[in-house]
């Protein structure tokens, strides 16, 4: 009897499923047919007339609740991010693009490769799929749409990040297309949880993961009260791009609050608290700044070379009265280069 209604009930499941997945490829088809441009753009045509003119990113980015340890930013009065292509979210990225085009679309459509390049050139994604082929939507006479996709960006530098389209057949040209603007995400991860409980085991962390910052951004962090009265806050970190940067210069400026007043501020420096992740590998007299004190290491491929990686901590003595902060703040005061924040601990 068991057998008899448990298979009757996953031929039930089986069937819902079923119906429910055709219902949402049905809405989707729909939704493709009529789909329009998010942000409408104006740039030159490719040289067989084929011209992008518009822009879709999914899925669109959701800022992150108050809660939780996120990017936030304070963008300089310049930027105007109504005249942006988009935000980029987090996880998966697809970008449509919408065309215009004077030519007949084929069965041999053309394929267009989407890249986006960080403004201070610290990285360059390219994308991951090949469904770049500049195809029309079914039902409607010149939509026609080509779909980039990306992978997360959590470990890339937060900022404004350059679209440049190129064709992939000869004649090749390559237009820019315009900016976005990627937030960064923290993420928490296994491997910095087990290095902090090896480096740290009387600690008790309040992040362990990773927290990419650079201009304009800072790192938001809601801290729970540990069941010890802390006495030290330790902030383990690393930075890139700053190896010509000499002692002594700030990179950030740490914030404790506790119910929504600030307690103080602390810089994190050059050389005493931080230093670059690829000391070892720089170290032929290119880096202008000591090694601070190491925290942890582990091994990296740079330039078909194995090479040490180091992640350095800075160590904060929290004065009695304000030794239990709800809540950091990491803001990024360099005008280059990114920081890297892989923990942050208090300690007994």
């Amino acid at each position: 009897m068991f057998s008899k209604t448990a298979n009757k009930a996953s031929s039930v499941r089986a069937v819902f499923v079923y119906c429910a997945a055709v219902f949402v490829m049905l809405i989707a088809h729909a939704q493709s047919a009529g789909e329009s441009p998010e942000k409408p753009f104006s740039v030159r045509a490719f040289g067989n007339g084929m011209r992008a003119a518009g822009i879709i990113v999914m899925p669109p980015r959701t800022p992150a609740p108050a809660d939780v340890p996120r990017i936030e930013a304070d963008l300089p009065g310049w930027l105007k991010r109504g005249e942006l292509l988009g935000e980029i979210p987090n996880g998966n990225v697809t970008i449509k693009l919408n065309w215009e085009s004077r030519t007949q679309l084929t069965a041999d459509a053309p394929r267009y490769a989407l890249r986006l390049a960080n403004h201070q050139g610290y990285a360059t994604l390219n994308q991951r799929n090949d469904r770049s082929a500049v195809t029309l939507t079914e039902g409607e006479p010149g939509a026609a749409w080509s779909e980039h996709t990306f992978a997360p960006m959590t470990m890339y530098a937060p900022g404004l990040y350059n679209a440049l389209l190129s064709s992939t057949t000869v004649p090749r040209e390559s237009i820019p297309l315009g900016q976005l603007l990627w937030y960064g995400q923290p993420v928490q991860t296994d491997t910095a949880r087990d290095r902090v409980r090896d480096a740290y085991p009387e600690g008790a962390a309040a992040f362990t993961g990773s927290a990419v910052l650079s201009r304009w951004f800072r790192f938001e962090l809601p801290v729970a009260k540990p069941s010890f009265t802390p006495r030290t806050l330790a902030i383990v970190s690393s930075v890139d791009w700053l190896e010509h940067v000499g002692d002594q210069t700030p990179v950030a400026e740490i914030t404790m609050q506790q119910g929504g007043a600030k307690l103080g501020s602390r810089p994190l420096l050059l050389g005493r608290d931080t230093a670059s992740t690829w000391y070892s590998f720089h170290a032929r007299g290119n880096v202008a700044h000591r090694q601070a004190p190491v925290a942890w290491s582990w091994r990296e491929r740079q330039e078909s070379v194995d090479f040490e990686a180091n992640a350095y901590v800075a160590r904060y003595e929290l004065e009695p009265a304000n030794a239990a902060p709800d809540a950091i703040s990491i803001r990024y005061v360099a005008d280059e280069g990114l920081l890297r924040i892989y923990a942050v601990v208090f300690l007994p």
